[in-house]
């Protein structure tokens, strides 16, 4: 490698580090001070507040056990598999999604940019979830809770308080309540009122998130202005997470399609946040057991949190006298409605509404520094000068942020968090996880990957866990992925908010949003070739970019004893090498 050229690469013993020919003040990158530091960030990045709303509700949605049968298989079949591409990748790089799919195959690298951007989608609108969960902890500080009552200015006449129904047939068993009032029998009859009926009911939780918190607009297009509480409760959530990166990373069908997508939002990879932890992982990391436990710890979870939140659920159906239908909602519904209606009716409710959104609160913000740690790192690896003057750039990044997600505060926010979240984190996590296992399986060789892992762990597989993983990444889990994305395509409806469905033009912009991350793919793919190697023929010039860098392998020369340099690097070490790498068949098992 020349002079000239940006990064010069010392092969020297283990201990070698890679010398970069950036200015002396520029930061080396970091690492975890400890193994365990990486894997409870990674644990509490994939736990996070998708396990407790959104698990128990595709779960019941999709008939219990069915869903939970497909959900195991699609942990074993997709997740699982991307997990350790993703940990491999990172780990054995030491870069960020970025740089890695710039170095492992060049004109893949809009692969990388796509993750960066479904991150920064992703954690606009999931730091105003955040934001809520505070606001629900700050307002818990109350002998009362707020959301148990009806006799708030805010409330409508339609408003249902369990605690003042019962309070009033406490009085007198032939007392009426409706109106938010309690009448006398004798005086309800006169007046022709009687008990408000179960589909006049609009529960107290419901009109406190709907009518007090988010002064919710009726439509879409009425989106209203912004919410003040709602504008410091973000701002708020953006502070924590500022203070806590600025010390860096030492110490921070359906059925089956709905499975696919939640095992990608559960184990939150194709977002690029799992590449950007391994990343800082040392280079002999035992990534197999951390793959292992991340990843059965945090389907364990899932499955926990659907027990216990479906116990809390029919302990309200029981308690209101309604089927668990009536009582089960999706998302926010479930996590600001039902779970607080829930708490409200435990003794001590104040402790417990504390702890459940203090809980909520530490589920949301972990997996919100795995999405703003991949755009810091993105920026980072892009400048590596920056890295001097990270103070600036967290503060920098997280303003801008926290300015695009002033719209979420309005009166009609939750209505474009609700298209964020059905688009944005769902189709493009899915196109991202395909491109990830093409790029292993068939551009950068299985046989590659499999030397890579040894390389690092130490560890060399069995026929039947060497077959498994082979037979899973280069077809099972691309051909199940391409299917769901078929699926969902085929079987497209309107994003509807409760009865409400969102106007064509809202799921436009939800195409956007979704498109956006997508499109960098081919963006990059006709970039590099249009604009790198340009003496060389079209298809000499797609070899040359589907071949790894020397960046790729700059980290794993610093981590090899020359000796056995040669073996360790899969014989790629030669950057003159023109051949593709042998792929694995079933006959060489």
């Amino acid at each position: 490698m020349t002079a000239g050229k940006e990064k010069a690469v010392m092969a020297m013993d283990s201990e070698s580090v890679v010398t970069e020919d950036f200015p002396e003040d520029v930061p080396e990158r970091g690492h975890w001070t400890g193994r365990f530091d990486f894997l409870l960030a990674c644990l509490g990045t994939a736990v996070g507040l998708g396990n407790v709303w959104r698990f128990p509700y595709l779960c019941y949605k999709n008939g219990g056990g069915a869903f939970v049968l497909a959900y195991v298989v699609m942990v074993f079949l997709i997740g699982m598999p991307v997990f350790l591409l993703e940990l491999t990748m990172g780990q054995y790089s030491a870069f960020g999604p970025s740089k890695v799919f710039s170095s492992i195959a060049p004109i893949f690298k809009g692969v990388g940019y796509a993750m960066v951007i479904s991150a920064s989608l992703v954690s606009i609108y999931y730091n105003m979830i955040i934001g809520w969960t505070l606001f629900y902890f700050v307002d818990s500080f109350r002998s009362d809770l707020q959301w148990q009552y009806c006799h708030h200015e805010f409330n409508t006449d339609r408003c249902f308080s369990d605690v003042e129904y019962h309070a009033c047939k406490a009085l007198n068993d032939t007392n009426i309540f409706n109106f938010r009032t309690c009448y006398n029998a004798t005086f309800a009859a006169i007046q022709n009122i009687s008990d408000i009926t179960d589909s006049e009911r609009i529960s107290a939780p419901e009109e406190y998130l709907n009518r007090y918190m988010l002064g919710k607009s009726d439509t879409f297009e009425n989106f209203g202005t912004l919410r003040w509480p709602l504008v410091v409760s973000l701002f708020a959530a953006w502070i924590v997470v500022v203070l806590s990166l600025l010390k860096g990373i030492k110490t921070s069908g359906r059925v089956w399609q709905d499975a696919a997508i939640q095992v990608f939002y559960s184990f939150s990879i194709a977002g690029g946040g799992m590449i950007t932890y391994a990343s800082y992982n040392k280079f002999h990391n035992n990534l197999i057991k951390d793959v292992l436990i991340i990843g059965i710890g945090d389907m364990l979870t899932s499955l926990f949190s659907g027990l216990v939140v479906f116990s809390m659920l029919g302990f309200m159906a029981l308690q209101l006298q309604k089927s668990v239908d009536d009582v089960v909602e999706s998302g926010t519904g479930l996590a600001f409605i039902a779970y607080p209606d829930a708490v409200a009716r435990m003794p001590v409710a104040t402790l417990w509404a504390l702890l459940f959104f203090f809980m909520l609160f530490l589920l949301g913000i972990d997996s919100q520094f795995a999405a703003v740690e991949t755009i810091l790192t993105f920026v980072f690896d892009q400048f590596p000068k920056t890295r001097s003057k990270k103070p600036v750039v967290v503060v920098l990044v997280a303003g801008i942020l926290f300015l695009l997600g002033l719209p979420l505060t309005a009166n009609g926010g939750i209505y474009l968090l609700e298209v964020m979240d059905r688009y944005a984190a769902g189709w493009p996590y899915l196109v991202i996880g395909l491109c990830e296992l093409f790029v292993i399986a068939y551009i950068y060789g299985m046989s590659r990957f499999m030397d890579d892992l040894k390389q690092m762990t130490n560890w060399s597989p069995g026929a039947w866990i060497r077959s498994h993983l082979l037979v899973t990444i280069m077809t099972i889990s691309p051909i199940v992925i391409g299917l769901i994305l078929l699926l969902s395509w085929i079987n497209f409806e309107p994003l509807k908010v409760g009865e409400y469905v969102i106007p064509t033009w809202g799921n436009a912009i939800g195409w956007g949003m979704a498109i956006v991350p997508i499109s960098a793919i081919p963006i990059g793919f006709i970039w590099q070739m249009c604009t790198k190697h340009k003496d060389l023929s079209c298809f000499q010039r797609l070899r040359h970019l589907t071949r790894p860098t020397e960046e790729w392998r700059a980290n794993a020369k610093a981590n090899t004893p020359s000796s056995s340099r040669n073996g360790a690097l899969n014989g790629y070490d030669n950057p003159a090498m023109t051949e593709p790498p042998p792929v694995y068949s079933l006959s060489h098992l």
